[in-house]
């Protein structure tokens, strides 16, 4: 690291050339995370959300049942030897290269010859700044780094003692006054290996698990979470009985052709790499004649220029790792969950080397959704934030997107279908003076449907169906039924729900008395925008919304903490529920436009409640503010 430097090239957006391609591609920064610093974040997340996580546990075995479909799964607690078996309704193996899962699941793997042994070393040395390009990867600039060693081809087994590989660590810095402290060090294997399919039965494999490569192009962790999203959503909707369980046969049609393309990538990528090191005779095993080869770059001569020009090329084609956006974010799912029968042609998509480097926007049945901004009709002034297509759909839901003269007929077909389906459908009108305005014209240009048309997008975020223009009501929902095999009930034993499964089936026959009866004997909705209700609390004056960090810090104070029933009891227990709240009294809203939205909200709840509309038995009245600290939803507790 302190020898000479021969060249510098930009990565992941940073080149002025292609960080505009970037920025339009995403809401979202690119971060630089190594699984040691995102791991403690999925963690603390999890446990935060109820998961709970069992420690120094492993997997000793599973079994399926034949009869009720359930998997019973064996596990030991390393530091008590105790065992105990598991019962699920699905087992999802996410347990890294040496999945214990995938190989009791015996899953078809298609093994290409490996590239020998590697070790990844994590330690602590504080290096100076000059460090930033080279060839170690840092952790935390400029203090803790991970010097990856990889092995020659005839190593079968690395026999080096710690202090070895220190030593060896240290001469790779070049600088014996730099203190190396040892924090890890593991062993990997260089694998082009990926399977053939990711399931059998209700059993799942995930992440590296079923996709084994070195980490050149850094793919290896988004490939993996992009699975666990396209699972996650599927999963979910097959327990609460909102899909038929053949749903779920649409994981492996839709994400092994992904991990096998990620495989060849990176992959590919190390061969390039190769290339290189033999051009510079990094592999030259004899010292002198390394020497002889690295001064022929030197050389004012024709071999010398000949070695300039193909190091240059092999640092340019490079590329592919450091910009290989394409590869990142060109997936297109082909399965039976993506209804592309409607489309005249092809999906559009690069070729070759095109394929690779540029992302290719598109709302194809199959492709990511795009992004673009979008801004509120009523939003003031340039401070008011902007919305992003991404932060409109998602969210364990699916969205249609429409423009001008749309809205109307799709809310009607989005409304038959969750009423058969027992679904959610969102249905957004992007346009002129529409629920969002297309202010920099960015979703007109990627949105590929007339104005009237629509974009059907998954949970997931991923274009499910898309229509010209509007159809018949009763479309959507045959795409519908399609797309989440909700045919009837699956072919196979019934099993015992849990209560949120129970509760989802019982509001599904209640959803079946509709109809039979002059309205529902519940409502509830969620509205798709409404006006700043323009909020003065006594004391405090106006509070802006959305309501930010100061402003929440101001209104707490006049707040008091809000009880909750629990049995018999109205109590304060922050251990359950963090919230604040303000009485009626205690607050005005001061934007006209705020009423009226109320206004024909009760309109729809008295048609919807088979209410004559106008009567004085339903009415709306101001009750209280509710202020939730962040994570102050209710935590699990004991009635």
């Amino acid at each position: 690291m302190a020898g000479e430097e021969y060249s510098r090239a930009r990565n992941c957006g940073t080149d002025p050339k292609r960080s505009g391609e970037f920025q339009e591609a995403s809401p979202c920064e690119q971060a630089d995370l190594p699984q040691s610093i995102l791991e403690p974040i999925l963690l603390r997340v999890a446990t935060q959300s109820g998961f709970r996580l069992r420690w120094n546990t492993r997997l000793i075995d599973f079994e399926q049942d034949s009869g009720d479909g359930h998997v019973r799964s064996l596990i030991e607690d390393d530091m008590t030897g105790q065992q105990i078996t598991v019962v699920s309704r699905y087992l999802c193996g996410a347990d890294g290269g040496r999945s214990t899962v995938a190989t009791k699941l015996q899953l078809p793997f298609n093994d290409a010859p490996g590239g020998g042994l590697a070790l990844n070393v994590l330690c602590e040395a504080d290096l100076p700044d000059f460090c930033a390009f080279a060839i170690a990867r840092f952790v935390k600039p400029f203090t803790e780094w991970v010097f990856v060693l990889l092995s020659k081809p005839d190593i079968t087994k690395v026999t080096a003692s710690e202090e070895e590989i220190v030593a060896h660590v240290r001469e790779l810095i070049g600088d014996p006054s730099v203190l190396v402290k040892l924090k890890q060090i593991s062993q990997w294997k260089v694998n082009e290996c990926y399977a053939e399919q990711y399931s059998r039965g209700n059993v799942f494999c995930l992440g590296d698990a079923v996709h084994r490569h070195p980490p050149f192009n850094g793919l290896g962790s988004n490939t993996c979470i992009q699975d666990a999203y396209n699972l996650a959503w599927k999963m979910a909707y097959v327990l609460k009985g909102k899909a038929g369980a053949s749903l779920l046969a649409s994981f492996s049609s839709e994400r092994q052709p992904m991990g096998q393309r990620v495989v060849k990538r990176a992959n590919d990528t190390g061969r390039m790499h190769g290339k290189l090191l033999q051009l510079m005779g990094v592999l030259e095993p004899d010292v002198q004649k390394k020497q002889q080869i690295l001064d022929r770059f030197k050389e004012d001569s024709q071999e010398g220029a000949t070695m300039r020009a193909t190091f240059r090329k092999l640092i340019e084609d490079l590329d592919q790792e450091r910009h290989g956006f394409g590869c990142e974010m060109n997936q297109l799912y082909q399965s039976q969950a993506i209804y592309a029968e409607d489309e005249a042609g092809a999906a559009p998509r690069f070729r070759g080397l095109e394929a690779e480097l540029h992302y290719l926007e598109s709302t194809f049945p199959g492709s990511r959704l795009p992004h673009a901004w979008l801004r509120a009709p009523n939003a003031v002034g340039p401070g008011e934030a902007m919305l992003s297509t991404h932060d409109l759909a998602g969210k364990g839901r699916f969205t249609i997107f429409t423009g001008l003269g749309g809205k109307t007929g799709w809310k009607k077909a989005a409304d038959e279908a969750v009423r058969k389906l027992g679904i959610e459908v969102a249905v957004y009108s992007i346009g002129w003076r529409q629920d969002y305005e297309d202010v920099f014209f960015a979703w007109e240009d990627k949105r590929g449907v007339a104005e009237k048309g629509a974009v059907l997008v998954r949970p997931d975020r991923t274009v499910a169906w898309r229509s010209q223009n509007l159809v018949s009501i009763g479309q959507l929902e045959r795409v519908m039924r399609k797309e989440l095999y909700f045919f009837g009930r699956d072919n196979r034993r019934v099993y015992k729900p849990s209560p949120l499964e129970f509760k989802t089936q019982v509001s599904q026959c209640l959803e079946a008395t509709r109809g039979k009866c002059p309205g529902s004997f519940a409502h509830g909705e969620t509205l798709p925008s409404a006006p700043n209700p323009g909020l003065v609390v006594h004391g405090l004056g106006t509070i802006a919304l959305p309501l930010f960090e100061r402003e929440a810090r101001r209104l707490k104070q006049a707040c008091r903490q809000a009880p909750f029933g629990r049995g018999s009891e109205t109590l304060v227990d922050t251990k359950v529920r963090d919230t604040w709240e303000l009485n009626a009294d205690q607050f005005v809203l001061r934007n006209h436009a705020w009423q009226a939205t109320l206004d024909n909200t009760l309109r729809r709840l008295a048609q919807a409640l088979g209410v004559a509309e106008g009567s004085t038995a339903i009415r709306a009245e101001l009750y209280k503010l509710l202020l939730y600290d962040k994570g102050a939803f209710f935590d699990s507790h004991t009635e």
